[in-house]
């Protein structure tokens, strides 16, 4: 009996595919939300996450919008901006026509993730924007799958659930340190503006 090879175009698809699943989960083991499940829970997470590119310059999500979940960059770069307060172009002047470009709060690259709190807030709304700087893979895990998870397999919904408060709880406390500073610099200038 002849043995059946597949042909070319065929088996290059299925090679790549299976490439492709290889370096999904060798990114997520690393990711600090999923590396305590054991490599049977990241191939079962695999079947659960979608993966999506970006151009350069396309928009992730939008200020405003409503959060759907957890973004893991794989490859690639994003911009994470926020909107300037009103009445303040991004340069810091009151001139809204130089803003034509949020201010960048942060770069992220490889291994980085962000979007994390859309998990746990059903009805959250974007504080940020994020942006592909360059051609971008990205892993997305979205709320409806998390809780699929947690049902179907409690125990590796627990990991992620510990380790997204985890991660939630550190981002608070340098949220909160960061504002710390902040107000340590505003008060003496605010000090003289009051005439004290």
């Amino acid at each position: 009996m002849p043995s059946r090879v597949p042909h070319p175009l065929f088996g290059d698809l299925f090679s790549r595919r299976n490439q492709a699943k290889a370096g999904l989960l060798e990114s997520l083991k690393y990711a600090p939300l999923f590396k305590d499940l054991s490599h049977r829970d990241l191939r079962y997470l695999s079947q659960v996450i979608y993966e999506r590119h970006f151009e350069a310059g396309e928009s992730i999500f939008g200020l405003g919008e409503r959060g759907l979940g957890v973004y893991l960059i794989l490859e690639g770069r994003v911009s994470i901006r926020s909107r300037a307060p009103e009445g303040v172009a991004a340069d810091g002047t009151g001139d809204e026509r130089v803003s034509q470009s949020e201010p960048e709060m942060a770069q992220l690259g490889e291994g980085s993730f962000f979007g994390e709190l859309a998990l746990v807030e059903p009805d959250h709304l974007r504080t940020t924007q994020a942006i592909a700087l360059e051609p971008t893979r990205l892993a997305g895990l979205f709320q409806p799958d998390l809780h699929a998870i947690v049902e179907r397999k409690p125990s590796v919904g627990a990991k992620i659930l510990l380790r997204l408060g985890e991660v939630l709880a550190r981002r608070l406390i340098e949220t909160h340190e960061r504002l710390k500073t902040l107000e340590k610099y505003r008060e003496p200038s605010h000090a003289r503006r009051e005439g004290l």
